[in-house]
């Protein structure tokens, strides 16, 4: 009897749930390889400096926030360079700039303008907006906040290091002279309230300076990332500029799953979504190793549904090696949102092997995929921790390929289990059975 041999494939689940692309001018996940400079990613140089603004090695989560664990980070860790990136200016209204961090170490004063993010005008010298961290001299963090020139004002000192926190600074433009407001609110646990609370963590604050509407060509137009401080050691992500507060609201493409198989050198991409409106279509996006993202093909979507709706896409022929892929989602009116990467290998030796679920602990969904050497009746069942069957994933003849699986935390009937430890087996022919451990939470 040939030895049959099995490997799980960790993938990600990305749901769209957060804020309204139509209202979102810039969004940067600093999906770009670890290491790199911010200046080879559209960012621009505008304080130079020997230390420079890299890209940390995994990115942040926070759930329920549209950019949360996608790509890797920024890093801000020296007194070096600054780094800028432009948006389309603005100039009434309100606006919404929101990141997550995580701290590692900060001043314990606002002196010497240890602002890491800043809100401001590329045509003049001007920083609207400044977001400050601060340490107690221990463990404990507060975030703060000024407008223009003015001295920043302080959260309580309630918050620690090492911690993600979601960040969102609003600037709103009041008509007349001198009297722009900038407000600060911090989340630090989920879920993100879907309406702008009533009352912000600091502020309004506002300067007695001129507003940047008031010197001419002064329009808000760039977000800037600081190096000002060797003692300042932050980690940002998902950084958003939009022009409306809808960070917890639903996307217009809600995607519930997306996964992968591999058949000899063939790709086969399968993704699912809950609802769509004004859905114009997947761009599929694929990068070989560290090479640059792009275009494999184009699904159209299906407007706009309530339905869920099912689409598969084959990417053929591929040489070995390793591959990323995303989905870059499109609506009519031009505005995208890309998906989290899923990671595939084709060809090379494969072995037996059951890795653990992805992620775990979970809520409310997760990801269990293993790949055939040789074809076989394949089951995959989920199981309580008494042994009792509580979803049967797949059962049926495979063949060899690598495969991936989507449990939804529900029964064969359709019911939501509860909070607790199951386990899933997998089981080829007669012969073969290897089970693991996940905790789901709620």
């Amino acid at each position: 009897m040939n030895l049959l041999r099995m490997f799980l494939v960790v993938l990600c689940l990305m749901l769209f749930t957060v804020q309204s692309r139509a209202q979102s001018i810039l969004t940067d996940e600093f999906d770009y390889p670890a290491g790199n400079d911010l200046t080879s990613h559209g960012w621009s140089e505008s304080t130079s400096g020997t230390d420079k603004v890299t890209v940390a090695n995994g990115g942040l989560a926070f759930t329920g926030y549209p950019s949360s664990g996608i790509g890797n980070a920024a890093l801000l860790d020296a007194s070096g360079q600054w780094v800028e990136k432009t948006f389309a200016q603005q100039s009434s209204g309100d606006l919404y700039i929101s990141f997550l961090i995580s701290v590692a170490g900060a001043p314990t004063t606002t002196s010497n303008f240890p602002e890491p993010v800043v809100l401001s005008a590329s045509s003049i010298s001007a920083r609207y907006c400044r977001f400050y961290v601060v340490n107690d001299g221990e463990d404990g963090l507060a975030f703060g906040l000024s407008q223009f020139t003015e001295s920043a004002s302080l959260t309580a000192f309630n918050y620690t290091l090492n911690t993600t926190y979601l960040i969102v600074m609003k600037y709103a433009f009041i008509a007349g002279d001198d009297n722009d407001e900038a407000s600060l609110f911090v989340f630090s646990e989920p879920p993100v309230p879907a309406t702008e609370p009533a009352t912000a963590a600091v502020g309004p604050v506002s300067s007695n300076d001129t507003d940047p509407s008031g010197i001419g060509s002064g329009d808000l137009d760039q977000i800037v990332l600081r190096q000002a401080s060797a003692s300042n050691i932050l980690t940002i992500d998902g950084l958003r500029v939009g022009l409306a507060w809808d960070p917890g609201a639903p996307l217009p493409v809600e995607l519930t799953s997306f996964t992968y198989s591999v058949t000899g050198r063939d790709v086969l991409l399968q993704w699912s979504t809950a609802t769509e409106s004004n859905n114009y279509g997947f761009e599929v996006q694929r990068r070989e190793d560290a090479d640059d993202w792009q275009s494999a093909g184009f699904m159209p979507g299906h407007g706009t549904t309530v339905r869920s709706q099912h689409y598969q896409f084959s990417d053929k022929a591929l040489r070995d090696g390793h591959y990323d892929y995303r989905l870059k989602q499109i609506d009519t009116d031009g505005s995208f949102e890309f998906s989290q990467n899923i990671s595939v290998q084709v060809g090379g030796p494969r072995r037996f092997g059951l890795s653990q679920n992805y992620p775990n602990p979970f809520n409310p969904s997760t990801n269990i995929n293993y790949t055939l050497e040789q074809a076989g009746f394949v089951k995959v069942t989920v199981f309580d921790i008494l042994g009792k069957n509580v979803r049967t994933l797949v059962a049926q003849e495979q063949r060899p390929g690598a495969f991936s699986l989507f449990w939804d935390g529900r029964t064969d009937d359709g019911s939501l289990v509860s909070s607790g430890t199951y386990l899933y087996s997998l089981e080829v022919g007669s012969t073969v059975k290897y089970s693991k451990l996940m905790v789901l939470t709620k």
